[in-house]
């Protein structure tokens, strides 16, 4: 399975060849022609200005035909989606509206322009009637069978950018539903695009843990301390939270294995880094709700480094690895997270190149963590310089409210 992509470009140009009233009308042919030209430069700002010309001095002219007029829109419109969707909004609905007519369905479906054209509204203004007008347009398009035709660009990222959207309007279960069909077709490809698949699994776990509510779940947790006890609550309440923690580790690790083998903690994808960060998330609240993660044997947790040492070598036995503190200002805004931290230990132990991998949330625990482990000092006594190399490991914080 593959992504199809949407390129207007050899569309328009088998158009303009047919339409004597585009070649008599020199003025958008001439805008056309720029785009083209700016394309094939890379030139991006230039490529979308002459096309959103062309379009608007058709559709001034008159006289164009009306599939003509429908690539035109189709064109500026996917192109400025994304990142410009006001501009989109326009020469998107003017392309559903043709679509309806019939016109211009060669490049984009009548369903793939209504995603367009309720991509365009929803970015631009994402409250409640637009963001559910294109969830239903998402919901209609993931209910085809994933086959590669329905793999698209622009079905990918709308559903994405949907997701996202939701998450910062704190619209969990809509994040939820948008992000997993994606994440879903994005799992089933080959070659597989494991930094995209991550990106979503990433926006599906956040979801789910909060829409799970999972985070008003009350511990204090700072790593090498130690748990609280077990909580207690109701049997439906943890087992719903169970379902919700066991359904986030499993697309986790799904999304973890898909990632190569890495190199050195110098090149860790950062997108890998946060998908280990929110695993030990999930791992912590699993722990005091009580609930035991299954872990298929095919499925299991992959470490990220190739190494061959020595099974049982445990280089912090007899070493010094004292816990950070909880941060101040994470304990007056009540936050909890966790860190991935990536280290060597030179021939003496001490620590050297230690880096924050990835934080969540952002800027919150990362000081105090590479504040305590340049004192950490670990017992290295016959252990070799490739399993003293590219060490990582994770913290989790927690603050009982």
């Amino acid at each position: 399975m593959s992504i199809r992509s949407f390129m207007a470009a050899a569309g328009i140009a088998c158009l303009l060849s047919m339409s004597p009233t585009l070649v008599q009308a020199q003025d958008y042919l001439d805008a056309f022609k720029a785009y083209q030209d700016a394309i094939q430069k890379g030139e991006n700002e230039r490529a979308i200005d002459k096309a959103e010309q062309a379009w608007e001095l058709a559709e001034a002219n008159g006289d164009v035909d009306p599939a003509t007029l429908a690539v035109l829109a189709q064109n500026i419109a996917y192109l400025t989606v994304f990142d410009e969707p006001k501009r989109a909004i326009a020469p998107a609905e003017r392309a559903l509206q043709l679509g309806l007519e019939g016109y211009g369905t060669d490049s984009f479906s009548i369903l793939e322009l209504e995603i367009l054209a309720a991509t365009a509204n929803c970015l631009h203004q994402p409250g409640g009637r637009n963001r559910d007008a294109l969830l239903s347009a998402l919901d209609k398009w993931w209910a085809q069978d994933i086959a590669e035709a329905a793999v698209t660009e622009l079905s990918l990222t709308a559903s994405t950018r949907l997701a996202q959207v939701a998450l910062e309007k704190g619209a969990w279960r809509d994040a939820a539903k948008a992000a997993a069909p994606a994440r879903q077709a994005l799992d089933e490809m080959s070659p597989i695009l494991e930094r995209q698949l991550g990106a979503v699994t990433i926006m599906e776990v956040a979801a789910i843990m909060n829409a799970g509510d999972i985070f008003s779940v009350d511990i204090a947790v700072n790593n090498y301390s130690g748990t609280t006890p077990p909580i207690s609550m109701p049997d439906r309440d943890r087992a719903d939270k169970a379902a919700a923690l066991q359904q986030a580790s499993t697309i986790l690790r799904k999304a973890t294995r898909a990632f190569p083998t890495q190199e050195s903690i110098e090149t860790f994808d950062d997108i890998l880094a946060r998908l280990h960060a929110w695993n030990a998330l999930v791992s912590v609240y699993a722990y005091v709700l009580q609930v035991e993660l299954d872990y298929p044997e095919d499925e299991a947790p992959r470490h990220p480094f190739e190494k061959s040492c020595p099974e049982g070598t445990d280089v912090w036995a007899n070493g010094k690895r004292e816990q950070p503190e909880f941060p101040q200002r994470a304990a007056r805004t009540q936050k909890s997270g966790s860190i991935l931290l990536g280290f060597h230990l030179d021939e003496k132990g001490n620590v050297y190149g230690q880096r924050i991998l990835a934080e969540i949330p952002t800027a919150t625990f990362g000081d105090v963590v590479l504040e305590k482990v340049k004192d950490w000092k670990a017992d290295v006594d016959g252990v070799s310089e490739d399993c003293r190399s590219n060490l990582i490991t994770t913290f989790q914080f927690s603050i009982r409210s």
